[in-house]
């Protein structure tokens, strides 16, 4: 299922809802920004993964994103691909979950 909110709390909202396997956020949202959403969403469905695709990317940013839930920090201006990071969340946690089970 693929949902888009127009801000945070829509964001965590739907995030309850809905079963994803990874969600994706911008740091800067109206209402509630993405670290805050994060938090609120990793809280409220653990395991699932959660990318924050933004202008602001660090070394910086993603060490404090990591305290809010984010898993990986992806920078909106690089060559680096959000569908490439995605399926790499996603596989990692199939992955992750397979050799817990075994």
């Amino acid at each position: 299922m693929c949902c888009e909110a127009p801000d945070g709390l829509e964001a965590v909202r739907l995030a309850k809802e809905c079963k994803h396997d990874v969600i994706v956020l911008d740091l800067l949202m109206p209402n509630l920004n993405g670290f805050n959403a994060a938090e609120q969403i990793s809280r409220s469905v653990p395991g699932v993964p959660i990318v924050l695709h933004t202008l602001y990317a660090s070394a910086e940013l993603e060490k404090e994103a990591k305290k809010f839930g984010v898993d990986t920090v992806v920078s909106k201006i690089t060559c680096r691909s959000l569908k490439d990071v995605i399926q790499e969340v996603v596989r990692g946690k199939k992955d992750e979950n397979t050799s817990q089970a075994a």
